[in-house]
């Protein structure tokens, strides 16, 4: 059952991803920077920039896919689904407002520009993306 599979952090196991290494290490820098009330840290983008890079195409196969193996990671302690979702978020995130912050000082270049637009655009169809069995989460505050 969902709530059963959970993480050590309390979290469902599929949301945290606390089952992948990288994902992981990814979300303790976020959570740090958060405590330190989200100031900028190029480490934190730089995790964020090489987690996305790393994982693209893997999500766009996902998203082409008709698989229902991300429905089901809902109910497995250690998810076997293909990309994290919640993590490529938060990734896509920073990646945005580190971008956005770059361009708004006028120290982005036109290459900066064109990663930034591609890059909300990508954030954007995840946020379209099947959730199936994330409905329940999205709709119980």
């Amino acid at each position: 059952d969902v709530v059963n599979a959970t993480s050590s952090t309390g979290v469902p196991s599929m949301l945290d991803c606390t089952y992948d290494k990288d994902w992981d290490v990814f979300r303790q820098i976020l959570s740090k920077n958060k405590e330190e009330g989200f100031r900028y840290d190029d480490e934190v983008f730089q995790h964020a920039d090489k987690l996305i890079s790393k994982n693209i195409v893997t999500f766009l196969e996902f998203h082409r896919s008709k698989s229902n193996a991300f429905f089901h990671d809902c109910d497995r302690e250690e998810p076997e689904g293909m990309v994290c979702l919640y993590g490529m978020l938060s990734a896509l995130f920073i990646h945005y407002l580190y971008l956005q912050r770059t361009l708004e000082a006028g120290e982005g270049d036109e290459q900066e520009e064109e990663v930034f637009k591609l890059s909300t655009n990508l954030a954007r169809l995840m946020l379209i993306n099947k959730n199936n069995c994330l409905d329940f989460y999205d709709s119980s505050s």
